[in-house]
């Protein structure tokens, strides 16, 4: 999914890139800091999901 985001971003970079406006330049920023902000809580959210917290860490002994 993350992985994906990714892609959309960079096709909308190349978009922009071929016809640039001050609109599409607003919008791409726009998408970028959403898909920046998805990505960030996603990659928060895995190991929560995948239950990597769920395993107590067992304290070392002396």
């Amino acid at each position: 999914m993350v992985l994906a985001l990714e892609l959309l971003l960079g096709a909308d970079i190349l978009r922009t890139a071929v016809a640039p406006s001050w609109h599409e330049i607003g919008q791409l920023g726009a998408i970028a800091f959403i898909r920046t902000a998805l990505n960030f809580f996603i990659q928060r959210e895995r190991p929560v999901v995948t239950g990597a917290n769920a395993t107590a860490r067992k304290p070392r002994s002396r």
